[in-house]
């Protein structure tokens, strides 16, 4: 009796679907049971039903089956009317329509809706939404999708809205109709190949919304900036193709600007735009950059946008910066005068709480050992760092060397990425102390097109282990030019012996650290191994009060791990 009272209670109900709901399937099989066996779960099971359909397909299924008919068109299936949509087709539809609250049009997997669907749709429908309850809408519509049927999803309840246009551009009429319908919308991306007659259509809607927290556009007018500066709520902004050379943010944004801004993504020519729109962020929180290179940057121009990222954000909150050049961008003819610099990079080490940069541009890095120590010391949380491109030819040999792994395994305790150009022809001597043992949770270490001494691969995969012994992934060149193979080859190799480094470290800790073993495996070795000279430092020191075995290695030829593995199995 308790029990059946307590199901009286709508909110316990709806709690109750809730858990019930699975996150991973549209069929939702406990929902399905809830909502046929038992009235009082009905209404809220079939809510949790089609909460979040995947397609618009589904709904259409609802109808009669004589409407409709499924088609092979390859591997696809089409859905295609088989006659004109009645008003006695639509009440199943319309019955669940209003539950929906998150509708992606293009999410279906198994089957589509053919344009005619669609149309036939928009004009069959009464021209009020039949989704009141819908809050996000996701469509990319095809070049003959009829996109006006959007005018029966729009309404007061939306917040997010995510459409690609592609090269439709004509299909933009349809915002002043969205802006005047969702005037609540919060979340708003749009994905078009613009041209600069589209750009005040766009900035017109951007501005019909007070509530913005994510803005994601092509570009913005002056008016449309001037509006989404002063927006107290916006978090994170997106110009996807600012390519207005003339654009001056400081000429005409005067006061505080952006004041809650934490993420900006920007796809822009010219290094003055980029420099300009830092320069007016007002923001205290201010996170993540990204920046799309429509073109090169000289390095000039870096060390501008750097001293203003400086001078102008907050030291204790910047956490990731993120460069990307457009695919097909040629390279500079005049490769002096571009790439990143010591003097071009300093600006940034005033950020002590950077995790994440990412810089894959061509030129690539131009600097020396001592730089990259400075550069570790600055970045203590660092965990993924790369300045690698995938351009085979550079224009001048790396001045970095292997040494410099040692500084970031020194002092960046969380790096688990690292991507750096270096020469490593040359291995220096380097050796772990007893208590004082460096290094890194790295994984992945992308080297691109370091150049590599062929006869000193195992030296290199050694002198990786020992600083970074949980290494799984190391990237060099994928796939190059006939010139470029034998180094290629050489650094598969290197990631042969660091696999094999990785198993031999593993049974050392699992078997040469017991102590009722250590004496006599100690014992075993020194009797097998007395007669042979070996080209490498060698040492133990064994704590008893901890039971412990510190070893160190200034080379470790590749022939002495498969001495190990023997020795190990032999005494085993």
């Amino acid at each position: 009796m308790a029990c059946l009272q307590a199901l009286q209670i709508t909110e316990i109900v709806r709690m109750i679907c809730d858990e019930a709901r699975s996150p991973y399937s549209f069929a939702q099989p406990s929902l399905f049971s809830l909502a046929t066996t038992s009235k009082i779960f009905s209404n809220p099971a079939l809510d949790g039903i089609w909460r979040e359909p995947r397609s618009l397909v589904p709904l259409v299924k609802c109808m009669p089956d004589t409407l409709w008919e499924e088609r092979y068109v390859g591997s696809n299936v089409v859905i295609r009317l088989r006659r004109p949509i009645a008003v006695s087709d639509t009440p199943r539809l319309l019955f669940y329509s209003v539950r929906v609250r998150s509708l992606d049009m293009d999410g279906g997997h198994r089957a589509t809706l053919h344009h005619e669907v669609l149309r036939t749709l928009d004009m069959s429908m009464p021209p009020q939404p039949f989704m009141p309850k819908l809050y996000r809408f996701d469509w990319s519509p095809t070049k003959k999708a009829a996109v006006t049927i959007m005018r029966h999803f729009m309404g007061p309840q939306i917040r997010e809205i995510n459409l690609d246009l592609g090269e439709n551009v004509a299909n933009l009429s349809i915002l002043p109709f969205i802006k005047s319908s969702c005037p609540l919308v919060s979340h708003f991306t749009l994905e078009l190949r613009t041209d600069r007659h589209s750009i005040p259509l766009i900035s017109e809607a951007v501005c019909g919304w007070q509530r913005l927290i994510h803005l994601s556009v092509p570009n913005l007018d002056m008016a449309g900036f001037i509006h989404v500066a002063q927006l107290p709520s916006l978090i994170s902004l997106s110009l996807c193709s600012q390519e207005d050379t003339t654009i001056h943010p400081p000429e005409f944004l005067s006061g505080p600007s952006f004041p809650t801004l934490k993420s900006l993504y920007i796809r822009c020519q010219t290094a003055r735009f980029c420099t300009g729109i830092i320069r007016v962020i007002s923001s205290r929180q201010f996170e993540t950059l990204t920046i799309r290179l429509l073109t090169s940057w000289t390095t000039s121009a870096w060390q501008t946008v750097h001293t203003a990222l400086r001078d102008c954000l907050n030291h204790k909150t910047l956490d990731s910066i993120d460069i990307e050049e457009e695919e097909g961008l040629l390279p500079p003819g005049d490769t002096a005068l571009y790439g990143l610099s010591a003097d071009a990079l300093r600006p940034l080490f005033a950020f002590k709480r950077l995790t994440s940069i990412s810089y894959p541009i061509y030129p690539a890095l131009d600097v020396d050992d001592d730089f990259l120590e400075e550069m570790a010391m600055s970045w203590p949380r660092m965990r993924s760092l790369s300045f690698v491109n995938e351009a085979y030819y550079q224009p001048q040999p790396p001045r970095a060397t292997l040494k410099c792994l040692v500084s970031f395994a020194r002092h960046c305790s969380r790096l688990s990425g690292l991507g750096l150009r270096m020469d490593a022809t040359n291995v220096p001597e380097f050796i772990q102390l007893p208590g004082d043992r460096i290094g890194t949770p790295l994984a992945s270490l992308d080297v691109g097109a370091s150049p590599i001494n062929s006869r000193k691969e195992a030296h290199v995969a050694a002198f990786i282990s020992n600083l970074f012994p949980r290494v799984e992934y190391l990237f060099s060149l994928p796939t190059p030019p006939e010139v470029f193979e034998t180094q290629a080859k050489s650094w598969d190799r290197v990631l042969d012996m660091l696999a094999v480094f990785s198993s031999v470290r593993s049974q050392e800790e699992e078997f040469w650290c017991k102590p009722d073993t250590y004496l006599h495996r100690i014992s075993y070795t020194s009797r097998h191994l007395h007669h042979l000279t070996l080209p490498f430092s060698f040492s133990y020191s064994h704590h008893s009060s901890s039971n412990t075995i510190s070893r160190s290695y200034s080379v470790w030829p590749a022939f002495l791990v498969f001495l190990y593995l023997k020795f190990l199995k032999i005494s085993r």
